[in-house]
């Protein structure tokens, strides 16, 4: 799958802009703050609706302008598509294929499979666990359509039951309906992570070891909010969905008053951690700078590389700013994973930099908004 063209307005500081890219590598270079990651960030938008830079969509429109609108030209091995999302302060957000509004945003999701490794990545590995419960969560609805469907009915499930436990009155017979909606869906996400890091953990490592050039070990454990890590070892054999749905119930009694003292669901697949482990060692309280660094890169190239073995079509592959605090060889590193990937953005702040590659590259630079495509 790849991009092949894509218009901006009024789309963060592109006032207006039309972009047309190669299949192999698109390499944007420029100076912070001139639109590099803006491109990136408008495809992202187009393949998951949504930003990898904040929460807000809103804060991408341009400054005093009542809405943004992108469009972008899709190209697979058997057809080609337009994708247009415009974004508007007060009427909210919508998603067009072929001139077609879609009715939920979230079928949107899967459709144009994408990857992107930005600085921002770093707390994945370092930052709270829903940071990582973030990424796991979108790489997984990428993939898989039903894993999306229970994380929305889970998340409604979530959204009913704290209302109840914020309630004047609380009736146990009610509580009791929710405890069991939130077990039997919760306990499908919690599998299909714990399945997904057991496959995943291993690429993951080989990954690393090749962008630093060591035989460091890595490792990821899934620290669920319902039971011991002693637990966890059974739960991706034959019947364990049920087995977990189980424990959950269990400890959704058994903490049934702190809940609802705290008025709050504090048992769940919304609480859990991923760990994730450099040398059998927590690499977020032991980790250097350069190991962080290093380990998010590694986790986004893995999960591309899981996703393209798993899909029918390889990603998009948006790597911002990835060189950045990497020596040359880490960086040759890198651009060795790139050979055999799919279609590539890449954006640097250090201009003039050339690469010898087999895979088709074009280089672009860009200064405040306005593009401008290199020899």
């Amino acid at each position: 799958m790849q991009i092949t063209q894509l218009r901006l307005n009024d789309f963060r500081n592109y006032t207006s802009a039309e972009l047309s890219f190669c299949e192999g590598i698109n390499f944007i270079q420029g100076h912070n703050g001139q639109g590099k990651t803006s491109v990136l960030e408008a495809i992202y938008f187009l393949c998951l609706s949504r930003s990898f830079k904040t929460q807000d969509d809103t804060t991408a429109i341009r400054f005093e302008m009542p809405y943004f609108d992108i469009e972008g030209r899709f190209r697979t091995s058997s057809l080609e598509m337009s994708v247009r999302t415009i974004c508007h302060r007060t009427e909210g957000k919508s998603v067009l294929i072929d001139k077609k509004r879609l009715d939920r945003l979230s079928e949107l999701v899967g459709k144009f499979p994408s990857v992107v490794s930005s600085p921002e990545d770093v707390q994945i590995v370092s930052g709270s666990p829903g940071n990582r419960r973030r990424w796991i969560d979108i790489a997984l609805s990428q993939m898989h359509g039903v894993y999306l469907k229970d994380l929305q009915e889970y998340r409604q499930a979530l959204r009913q039951r704290n209302a109840l436990l914020n309630s004047p009155v609380i009736r146990s017979d009610n509580l009791d309906v929710w405890d069991k909606e939130l077990a039997q869906t919760g306990a499908k996400i919690i599998r299909r992570r714990i399945d997904f890091l057991k496959s995943f953990s291993g690429l993951a490592e080989q990954v690393y070891r090749q962008i630093a050039a060591d035989k460091e070990t890595v490792d990821m454990e899934y620290k669920s909010s319902i039971a011991g890590s002693e637990i966890l070892s059974g739960w991706t054999e034959a019947g364990s969905t049920e087995k977990i749905q189980k424990i959950f119930l269990e400890q959704l009694r058994f903490g049934r008053e702190r809940e609802i003292q705290r008025k709050l669901s504090l048992f769940g697949p919304h609480k859990d951690d991923v760990v994730l482990l450099l040398n059998k060692k927590s690499i977020r309280d032991y980790g250097s700078q350069g190991q962080l660094k290093t380990m998010a890169i590694a986790l986004k190239f893995a999960e591309f590389l899981y996703m393209a073995d798993r899909l029918e079509q390889k990603p998009l592959l948006l790597l911002d700013d990835v060189f950045s605090e990497l020596d040359w060889d880490r960086r040759t590193h890198l651009m060795n994973y790139l050979e055999n990937a799919g279609q590539v953005f890449l954006t640097s702040a250090d201009e003039g930099m050339k690469f010898d590659t087999q895979k088709t590259i074009r280089y672009f630079s860009v200064e405040e908004g306005r593009f401008l495509e290199q020899g």
